[in-house]
């Protein structure tokens, strides 16, 4: 089903299902290019989240604005209901919400506004209150996303910093990036890792089936020696990533001893951007060359690409701050909810613990 509104300047659209959502992704596409930070709104994350993680009982609620027959804004949202005496419903934005088990962690969403568009935020906030929703519910996003010029339209919303995002830009030198300590400690590595005549390398894009399984059996090791459950546990978590990485828009980088690879390190790149997602080292047999660090510093060295992004760290002791990031902005979590409804959350938690006796 798609609503279709008319004002006297911009032309809106909702799209409330996915194989409508398909029609427009050229649309939505060209409208990425014009944005920073979009690969995480980008038709090929959404969609293979969409493809992985929807739900039957979720409503999809992507909000499109024309002006003269453009597409000029692109807000991918859906509707999580439910009903506790009264009806909740929560708005997400695509790629986001799924179950923490399986979670993606996808970051800098955000709204797509073209360049040259004229639409006003408070155009855009009462597009969103037309929803009738009572929460929001946005995670990890960026200082300069849209969504956080909406605040002022709204009664009731937070944007509360909860982590930070690390990023070095331009810089290829060790000095530039690494503490006079760390220099040192690379240096160490280095001579280590040519002593065991270790090769760094960019992987072939027709291995990255091959070096994906690897890192995934050393995440997972590693993780599981601190007996928790690691990023790999859910098979979907691995169904995700298959549909989303091409040639195109992954890198990967390694470190390999005797042509076994000890150290890897899963990039997402887009707009001269290297986005740093996951990695896997092996701890037992080789924490004495510090896998992880020597693999940073040497992606960072030899990054193709303008930026190198950590992405998103705790705001304090982090491994990422040790590098010095010439980025770094705090991240937040936005949400929009009454007071009543806070109280009233706070009144079931407090149930729920009396039952928990």
């Amino acid at each position: 089903m798609n609503t279709t509104i008319d004002s006297s300047v911009i032309h809106w659209k909702i799209i409330e299902d996915i194989g409508t959502l398909n029609d427009y992704v050229v649309e939505w596409q060209q409208l990425c290019s014009e944005n920073k930070d979009s690969f995480f709104t980008s038709p090929i994350w959404i969609k293979s989240w969409l493809n992985v993680y929807w739900q039957k009982n979720w409503q999809l609620k992507v909000i499109l604005g024309y002006e003269h027959s453009k597409l000029t804004i692109f807000m991918p949202f859906y509707l999580k209901t439910s009903a506790y005496y009264f009806s909740k419903s929560t708005l997400f934005p695509l790629g986001q919400g799924e179950p923490e088990k399986s979670e993606v962690t996808s970051e800098y969403q955000d709204i797509l506004i073209a360049k040259q568009s004229t639409i006003s935020f408070q155009d855009i906030a009462l597009k969103l209150k037309e929803l009738h929703v009572t929460d929001i519910c946005w995670n990890a996003i960026s200082p300069k996303a849209n969504i956080l010029k909406l605040a002022p339209y709204f009664r009731k919303i937070s944007a509360k910093p909860t982590g930070a995002r690390y990023c070095i830009e331009g810089t290829r030198e060790p000095k530039d990036f690494l503490s006079k300590n760390n220099r040192s400690k690379w240096k160490k590595c280095l001579n280590k890792l040519i002593a065991l005549n270790a090769e760094l390398l960019w992987v072939s894009s027709q291995d990255y089936e091959l070096y994906w399984d690897k890192m995934k059996e050393l995440h997972q090791q590693r993780w599981h020696k601190k007996q928790k459950l690691g990023a790999f546990v859910h098979k979907d978590f691995t169904r995700f990533h298959k549909k989303c990485s091409t040639p195109d828009n992954v890198k990967i980088s390694a470190i390999e001893i005797d042509n076994i690879p000890i150290a890897i390190n899963y990039y997402y790149c887009q707009d001269n951007i290297l986005y740093f997602y996951q990695c896997g080292w092996d701890e037992k047999n080789h924490a004495y060359i510090s896998p992880g660090f020597s693999l940073h510093v040497w992606s960072i060295i030899n990054n193709p690409m303008e930026k190198y992004d950590f992405m998103m760290g705790s705001l304090n002791d982090s491994y990422k701050s040790k590098f010095v990031c010439n980025t770094v902005n705090k991240m937040y979590n936005v949400k929009t909810e009454s007071v009543f409804r806070r109280m009233y959350g706070r009144f079931l938690e407090i149930i729920s613990s009396f039952r928990n006796l």
